[in-house]
């Protein structure tokens, strides 16, 4: 009998010994990258971390060119927020809830024919995301999204439809 004590006071004061000696891991308060998503924005991202369970992320994408009489101008702005439901700091696997805004704006302007084609969407999304990567400092991170998004034009047409992005970064 007395071993068994022995031997269960031997593994609780080695488990609390190897608690105290955990490496100290830095995790990530910033990331920086790309992302393509029909929901939570396209073009250069940027998250920042708080607590140790959520982030907001921006993400945006200015574009446009000119070709003899036809100017098009291309903006896309987007906001969301998140929360880790599975996100072990040593782990490379993490799964999120998701809930962004989206908005996308287009204007094609032809100067021989004097038309403007003006295209406004706003996009709200929700699901999960799939991340593989470090979340600690300094590490890569690439995520997949897969949404359920309510895209709206004007009032006789928007739509449900389920929708998908995908981004990598860069963690500090």
């Amino acid at each position: 009998m007395y071993k068994a004590i022995i031997l269960l006071s031997l593994l609780f004061f080695n488990a609390v010994a190897d608690e105290n000696n955990k490496p100290d891991i830095e995790m990530a308060n910033h990331a920086f990258g790309a992302t393509l998503s029909g929901g939570l924005g396209k073009g250069i991202l940027y998250r920042y971390y708080f607590g140790d369970d959520y982030y907001i992320q921006n993400a945006g994408l200015v574009g446009g060119y000119k070709e003899e009489d036809v100017t098009n101008l291309y903006l896309d702005y987007s906001l969301s927020v998140a929360k880790y439901i599975y996100s072990d700091p040593v782990s490379l696997f993490h799964v999120r809830a998701v809930l962004g805004a989206e908005y996308e704006y287009s204007d094609e302007s032809n100067s021989e024919t004097n038309i403007n084609d003006i295209e406004r969407i706003s996009t709200l999304a929700s699901g999960l995301g799939l991340e593989l990567g470090s979340r600690k400092s300094g590490g890569f991170l690439m995520s997949l999204d897969l949404l359920y998004a309510f895209k709206y034009k004007d009032k006789d047409n928007y739509r449900f439809t389920p929708s998908a992005g995908v981004s990598i970064m860069y963690n500090w």
